[in-house]
C-alpha cells in the first residue's frame, strides 16, 4: 500500500492525491461542525492532513470507545487517540466513505441520547 501511495504522489502538498485527501478532509470537518461536534485538527493548511480527531460535549472517554465499537460493527473504521475518536482519511477513501461515517455517527448519538 506503501508503494500505491507513493506513485500516486502523495507525499508531494501538489499532488492530486494529497489534494484529494486534504479536500476530503475539510469537508468532513464541515459536516462535523454542522452537526456540534468538536473537530480536532491543525488550522493551518501546511500542518493539515487528513487525520481529525472528534469530541462532543458531554462525552468521555467510555462514550468514544462504544462509538469506536458501534461505528466497527456498521464497517467504519476509527480509532480512539488522544481522548477522541480519530478518522485517518486516505486517497482510497471517497465521498460515500466519509457520509457512511457521518451517518453512522449520528445514528450512534441518537441512540446514546
Amino acid at each position: 500500500s506503501l508503494r500505491l501511495l507513493l506513485e500516486l504522489g502523495v507525499q508531494r502538498p501538489d499532488s492530486c492525491a494529497a489534494t484529494s485527501i486534504l479536500e476530503h478532509a475539510a469537508w468532513l470537518r464541515q459536516l462535523l461542525g454542522e452537526r456540534g461536534l468538536k473537530v480536532h485538527a491543525p488550522a493551518r493548511r501546511h500542518q493539515q492532513s487528513g487525520i481529525t480527531g472528534i469530541t462532543w460535549p458531554g462525552a468521555g472517554p467510555a462514550d468514544y470507545a462504544a462509538a469506536r465499537k458501534y461505528l466497527l460493527e456498521q464497517n467504519v473504521v476509527v480509532s480512539l487517540r488522544g481522548g477522541r475518536l480519530r478518522v485517518s482519511i486516505h486517497a482510497y477513501n471517497n465521498a460515500q466513505d466519509l457520509l457512511r461515517l457521518v451517518s453512522a455517527l449520528d445514528e450512534f448519538r441518537a441512540q446514546a441520547a
